[in-house]
């Protein structure tokens, strides 16, 4: 199989979210949009990106769940949907496990 990593860009309290809660390897949920970019190299040659930019991230995983260090972490914030200024809603029950 083939994988693909992405460049996720977040701002504002998505950001602070992201910086506070989210390990590596933890498993997210995010709204936003693709942005490509393209750049010249100092070699010269031109470079092609698409990066993802991040309006909302929720965390995935139930409350204690373990990152990739092994560490217990809490999700307990949500996070506003910086577009709409609407907490975001997400129940307990309306988790898939």
């Amino acid at each position: 199989p083939v994988t693909d990593f992405f460049t996720i860009v977040s701002f504002g309290k998505t950001a602070e979210f992201v910086r506070n809660y989210v390990k590596k390897g933890a498993l997210v949920g995010i709204d936003g949009r693709l942005q490509q970019n393209n750049f010249t190299r100092k070699d010269g040659t031109k470079s092609y990106s698409v990066d993802v930019i991040a309006e909302s991230v929720q965390s995935l995983e139930s409350r204690g769940a373990r990152n990739a260090s092994g560490e217990t972490v809490e999700y307990t914030q949500t996070v506003e949907n910086e577009k709409s200024n609407e907490p975001l809603d997400i129940q307990e029950d309306d988790l898939p496990f």
